[in-house]
């Protein structure tokens, strides 16, 4: 799938923010905590601050909630690839695979798309995923899930 250069750029800018990815840790709240190598398609979690996680607070769907994860990319590279191809990776893969899941295309949504990937500190000890996660554009809470919504 192609995206507007605008969206795409975005989204591009997103996973940029991501960059840090998992490798380093966050202070979550005492509930169900997820390690961000575990996550699975259609887990609803809250994001934490900061730009180095390595666990979600999960919660039901029904429960308000920043972002559902709504797609899994395991990686086979032998190596981890350049930072510069894992995010144009992430954006294509997570953007291809949002129309699927979400019942609209990313480009007419009203949701974004959320990444994380390996890093160099966690593909050491066997991180090969990439984890996309659907999110309001508006930063608001979503209360139900965000699958065949078309949102």
């Amino acid at each position: 799938m192609s995206l507007p250069l605008p969206r795409r750029l975005a989204l591009a800018a997103a996973v940029a923010t991501l960059a840090g990815g998992l490798s380093g840790c966050s202070l979550l709240p005492l509930g169900n905590n997820t390690s961000a190598f575990t996550m699975e398609v259609g887990q609803c979690v809250q994001v934490p601050d900061g730009d180095r996680v390595s666990r979600f607070e999960t919660t039901e769907c029904t429960a308000e909630h920043d972002a559902e994860v709504f797609h899994i990319l395991k990686l086979t590279d032998s190596e981890l690839p350049p930072e510069s191809d894992l995010k144009e990776k992430a954006g294509n893969e997570c953007a291809d695979a949002f129309e699927g899941y979400i019942g609209t295309a990313y480009e007419e949504s009203s949701l974004d798309i959320y990444t994380t990937y390996p890093t160099k500190t966690t593909w050491a000890i066997g991180d090969r995923e990439v984890v996309c996660m659907a999110t309001p554009l508006d930063h608001s809470k979503l209360t139900s899930s965000v699958k065949d919504s078309g949102m």
